[in-house]
Order: structure tokens, then sequence, then C-alpha cells
């Protein structure tokens, strides 16, 4: 842990007072000092005490003053942030609304209707990732998203957990979401276009992080769930078969569990939270 300067310096101040204490004891024990000296080395103590008891108590305010300007400095951020994310989003929606106008008018309308199912979809998973409180992998989902969107594939996301006491390092959540999401758009090319979905479901109980990733792919046999962790076995072929070994390794580096289940193909991880003491660790 790394102290603040505000700490180093209160502990010198105690330090100070318990020495300087030691030794007027240590010199009044030799008869080194006696009589009315010792009565001057115990003020002296005294005011060394009140004097550090007063700069201690500076410290503490000083401190406090520093914490309450990086919590309004924070929350200005977070506040600027907004607003920025909603001019974009305005700026998006009117491009939305000129399309769809234009569809109907056009006579088009079963395509302004599959258009306006897709942005609602759009809306729906990206309100779901800022949920995660996590701008790194909430980053990822989003370019997985769209990279969703280019396949035909509908994508949808549930959040109900924020990760922030996840013990999962965001690189290595991108690694395991990154796999078994690559793992799904490769399986899905051969279902057809309404039939392609992939659900991402991330929550938590009491102790646990538990993260869903299903999809409407063709069914897996035992045989294939039982070797599918096993570096370089794959059935597309060789050359392949790394990217659910790795999924495996991390989640068990992590002290995770990971199973899966049929019709349809589900992926379940489950991840210990983080205590408070881990958290600030």
């Amino acid at each position: 842990m790394i102290y603040s300067t505000n700490k180093i310096l209160i502990a010198l101040l105690m330090g100070q007072i318990f020495v300087i204490g030691y030794i007027a004891l240590l010199l009044q024990h030799h008869n080194v000092i006696k009589g009315y000296y010792v009565s001057i080395v115990a003020i002296c103590i005294s005011l060394n005490y009140v004097f550090s008891t007063l700069i201690m108590r500076k410290l503490f305010q000083n401190q406090y003053l520093q914490n309450t300007v990086k919590e309004k400095d924070l929350t200005l951020q977070k506040a600027e942030g907004l607003l920025k994310n909603i001019r974009i989003q305005r700026h998006d929606i009117l491009n939305h609304m000129q399309t769809i106008y234009a569809l109907m008018q056009m006579g088009k309308d079963e395509h302004a209707k599959k258009y306006m199912s897709q942005l609602y979809l759009t809306t729906i998973n990206t309100n779901q990732i800022v949920r995660l409180d996590d701008p790194v992998v909430a980053s990822f989902l989003q370019s997985k998203l769209n990279q969703a969107n280019v396949k035909g594939i509908a994508m949808n996301i549930e959040a109900n957990a924020s990760l922030n006491k996840c013990p999962v390092k965001p690189n290595f959540l991108i690694c395991i979401f990154g796999n078994l999401l690559d793992n799904a758009f490769d399986v899905l090319d051969k279902v057809a276009e309404e039939e392609k979905l992939i659900d991402i479901i991330i929550t938590k109980d009491e102790l646990n992080y538990i993260i869903k990733v299903a999809n409407t792919g063709p069914s897996i046999s035992y045989e294939v769930i039982e070797n599918m962790f096993t570096s370089g076995y794959s059935t597309k072929g060789t050359g392949r078969g790394f990217g659910l070994a790795l999924v495996k390794e991390t989640v068990d580096n992590y002290g995770g569990t990971i199973t899966v289940e049929k019709n349809p193909t589900t992926f379940i991880i489950k991840f210990p939270q983080l205590t408070g003491e881990q958290n600030d660790s």
C-alpha cells in the first residue's frame, strides 16, 4: 500500500513523541536528570505533544479538503462526459429519424420496421453495457455488437452487475469474451439469418460473478464438450482449437469455474467476488 505524505508526517510526529519520552525515562532511570529537570522535560514533552496534535489536526483538515476537491473534480468530469454523450446521442437520433422518414416516404415500410428494430436493440444493449462500470470491457463489447450487426447476428446483452468487484482484470475479461464470441460467430455462419442469436448475461449472487454466453448454433455432442477446452482440439481442422483452451486457463488462474450446457450452447463462468480487503489492496 502506498502511504500519503500526510500519513508519513503523522507517523513521524508520533514517533518523535515516543522517542523523546523514552529518552527522558531512560535518562531519569540512570539519574542523568533529576530534580526539577524532570519537570522541565515533562513540560517539554507535553508541549511537544500539544503542538504535534495541532499539526496533525491541520494535516487531517488538509487531507479532507484535498479529498473533497478530488470528489468535486470527478463529479464535474462525469457531468461533462454525460453532456457529451447526450450531444452525441442527439446527433445520432436525428440521423436515424431522417433515415426512417426517408424509408417511409419511399414506401419501404418493412425496411423501416427492420431498421427501427435494429436501432431499438442497439440502444438497449448500449444502456446495458454502461451498467458494467468498466470502460475497457464496455468498449470491447460495443465493438463486438457492431461486428455482430455486420454479420447479421442478433446479439443481446443483459448486465445486472457492476464489474467493480470482479477479480478478473479487464484485459483477461476481453480474452474470455473475445474467444467465446469469436467461437459463436464461427458456428452461427451455418445458421439461417433469422435464427442467428447470441445472448450475454453478466450478473452476480452473494459470492460469485456469473457470466453466460449462449448461441443458437448447431447442437454439440457431449464428446465435444468434454474435449473442447483441450489445447489444439477443434472440429474445424488443424491449426485451431486454442481459443477455448485459453479461456479455460484464464478462468482457472482466477479461481473460477466454467461449464457448458446444450441446446442452446451456453458457456457459464463463475468467479468469486473480491472481498472488501482484496478490493482495497
